[in-house]
């Protein structure tokens, strides 16, 4: 006895949940993208900043 399949549509639930999965991760990278480097880019200028900052702490509040 030979069973016969139904051959799948191509655009199916599955493909649907999938393809909107995919353009949520877009989405979300998208819009947290700039985000991300611009906290990035301001914690550099702080380490940056540091080294100055440090130099310029009085000597006499060491030791107490």
């Amino acid at each position: 006895m030979v069973v016969k399949y139904k051959k799948p549509r191509s655009i199916n639930s599955v493909s649907i949940g999938l393809l909107f999965l995919l353009g949520l991760a877009v989405y979300a990278i998208a819009f947290t993208w700039p985000v991300y480097t611009l906290s990035s880019r301001a914690k550099g200028v702080l380490l940056d900043a540091l080294p100055m900052l440090y130099r310029a702490k009085p000597a006499h509040g060491r030791g107490r």
